[in-house]
This record gives structure tokens, C-alpha cells and sequence, in this order.
């Protein structure tokens, strides 16, 4: 195994770089359990340290810059992982949007006359679990996320588990069920 020492006592930056790969994709991996965006992480990171060659300080330590860098670029591929499943789930926010302009008391149970909308979001509702319904009912309610976890009797962290996974199904069914 490759320790902190080795890396900072090599004298060929171009060493450091190919002793440094492994402990940063360890790291990255602990992090982030997709082995292919780890990978693409560590590829940036060794990307960012061969271009700034000329700002490393031989004084301080390499082990520690590199993974400064590597711990950043981590920070940024969840942000952006976040951000894109926070707009691809704009699908299923149109759906509560259009729906929370009838009564809450009809938007779940209403039988009669419906639009593809409403059939979309009873599609959806018939094939969740029963959890993941009552998290798609307040949704289409028009509730706040805080209300719907109290309504629930939830702690945060598992409404917020129930919610992304409501979310990421009702993803799932439309794409690839067609009706």
C-alpha cells in the first residue's frame, strides 16, 4: 500500500502523479459509488494537478494538495448530480402544478372526467409503493415538504430518502411505460 510519505519524499512530479492515482481513486470511490464517474473524478483531478505543476509548493505536501483537489471536484460532480435530478424532476412538479388548481379534496380520489394528466398521475400513483403514494399524494396536494413529513411522522432524512425515491420512480414509470 502506498503511504503519504512515499508520495511526498518522490522527487519527479510526473511519480507523485502515478503514485497519487490510486489512494485518490479509493478515495473517490468511498465517496461516490459509481465506479465510472469515479474514475472520470480521478481523471479530472490528475488533469487539474498536471496543469498546475508550476503553483505546487515543493515545501508542503503533495498527498495533501492532491486531495484538497480530489475532495473539491467530488463537492462539484454531487452538486451537479443534484441540480440535474432537481430539474429532471420537473416532469412530476408540472403534474402537481396543472393538478393543485382543483380541490385537494378530488385531486387523488376525482374518477370522472379525466384528462391525460389526471391519468398520467393515477398511472403513476397505481404503481408506487404504498409510501412512495402517500409521498406522490401530498406532492399533488400542493403540501410542503415540512407538513408532509409531519403528516407522515417522518425524520427528515428518511422523508427526504422517501421523497428522492418517489421522485426517481415516478422517472422510471414515465419512461418506460407509455400509455
Amino acid at each position: 500500500m502506498i503511504v503519504r510519505e512515499k508520495i511526498d519524499s518522490t522527487d519527479s512530479y510526473q511519480q507523485k502523479l502515478r503514485l497519487i492515482k490510486r489512494p485518490l481513486l479509493n478515495f473517490t470511490l468511498s465517496r461516490i459509488f459509481d465506479k465510472s464517474a469515479a474514475e472520470d473524478i480521478v481523471q479530472d483531478v490528475l488533469l487539474i494537478l498536471c496543469e498546475k505543476e508550476n503553483e505546487f509548493n515543493s515545501n508542503k505536501s503533495f498527498h495533501g494538495w492532491a486531495f484538497r483537489i480530489c475532495n473539491f471536484q467530488i463537492k462539484k460532480y454531487l452538486t451537479k448530480q443534484k441540480r440535474n435530478r432537481e430539474d429532471s424532476c420537473e416532469c412530476v412538479w408540472d403534474f402537481a402544478e396543472e393538478r393543485c388548481e382543483l380541490d385537494p379534496a378530488q385531486l387523488i380520489h376525482n374518477k370522472e372526467d379525466k384528462s391525460e394528466l389526471n391519468k398520467k398521475i393515477d398511472f403513476l400513483l397505481n404503481n408506487l409503493s404504498p409510501q412512495q403514494k402517500q409521498v406522490m399524494e401530498c406532492i399533488v396536494g400542493g403540501m410542503s415538504r415540512k407538513d408532509a413529513r409531519i403528516l407522515m411522522n417522518l425524520k427528515e432524512g428518511h422523508f427526504n430518502l422517501a421523497y428522492y425515491r418517489t421522485i426517481k420512480s415516478c422517472q422510471r414509470i414515465l419512461k418506460n411505460k407509455v400509455l
